[in-house]
């Protein structure tokens, strides 16, 4: 997505750049034409290279903006894994650590997916739910000492977005994970999906 992004951008800022300078070096037909005959070349040339100076200025500044708001948005540790890709994921309590790692994966999804199901007060947002399915997407981390943190979500409301929070910040201490024999930080998201009638 954020390739997707960059590359949109590339093609969009120098296109309005070009549309830009095009529409800025027009001349007014009517009286235009005595003050363009009055400038010499050299003057001319001085006022595009400014005209060009101060666009690419103008389009790094932009660039620059929209790199660092990308970046801020994402608010990511660097140091961690996804739970996708990591050697040994961190288990949930009551999972079984005689399990093949592919088995603790499972019971560990299941048992965040069972607590926030059991903990997620339906009740208290009902109004600020819309009718049908509701979706929240919450990203979080969880540290190496099995602590969540980093809670992000996304929803149509933010009393949405509150409310999982709440319970993902609830959710009892697991066993860190480990890649590479290193206990990590891992990244994990939950789609919290849910009926109102």
């Amino acid at each position: 997505m954020l390739q997707n992004l960059k590359f949109s951008r590339c093609i969009a800022l120098p296109l309005l750049a070009f549309m830009i300078s095009v529409s800025s070096c027009s001349v007014n037909k009517s009286n235009g034409d005595e003050n363009h005959a009055k400038l010499s070349q050299y003057d001319k040339e001085k006022i595009k290279e400014a005209e060009i100076a101060k666009f690419r200025k103008d389009i790094q500044d932009s660039l620059q903006k929209s790199y660092s708001a990308t970046v801020k948005n994402l608010n990511t540790d660097v140091d961690a894994v996804p739970y996708s890709a990591i050697d040994n994921v961190p288990a949930y309590q009551g999972c079984d650590q005689s399990l093949s790692p592919e088995e603790i994966k499972k019971c560990t999804s299941a048992g965040i997916t069972q607590f926030v199901n059991s903990n997620f007060d339906t009740k208290g947002v009902e109004q600020f739910a819309q009718e049908g399915s509701n979706r929240v997407y919450v990203r979080f981390t969880i540290d190496k000492d099995g602590n969540v943190k980093d809670v992000d979500s996304r929803a149509s409301h933010p009393k949405l977005s509150e409310e999982a929070k709440r319970v993902v910040y609830s959710m009892p201490k697991l066993q860190p994970g480990k890649h590479k024999g290193e206990v990590v930080n891992v990244l994990y998201s939950l789609p919290i999906v849910f009926q109102m009638k």
